[in-house]
């Protein structure tokens, strides 16, 4: 299976992990700023197709797993708490 890092999202509405509805993804070792654009529908479909999925990590932290959430029948995407926030969903530059 692939591996995609998030590299920047794109927000509409409130800065929360439900209006995540773009993202930039880069896999991992590639030398440009990001390999392609996705809605968050097509991560989504990813994650539950058993790919990785991952939130970069900024300033030298380690990448964060990314998981499918739901409020009610909607779903999102969001990534695994740990000890930084460096490495979180919304911590992710915007475009």
């Amino acid at each position: 299976m692939s591996t995609y890092v998030i590299v920047a999202i794109h927000l509409e509405g409130a800065r929360r992990h439900e209006s995540i509805t773009k993202v930039r993804w880069k896999t991992p070792g590639s030398a440009g700023m990001f390999d392609g654009e996705e809605p968050v529908s097509t991560m989504i479909n990813l994650i539950e197709a058993g790919h990785v999925v991952q939130s970069q990590g900024l300033g030298g932290t380690a990448n964060a797993p990314v998981y499918v959430n739901h409020i009610g029948p909607k779903k999102f995407i969001e990534s695994r708490a740990d000890s930084t926030i460096y490495n979180n969903l919304l911590s992710q530059p915007e475009f």
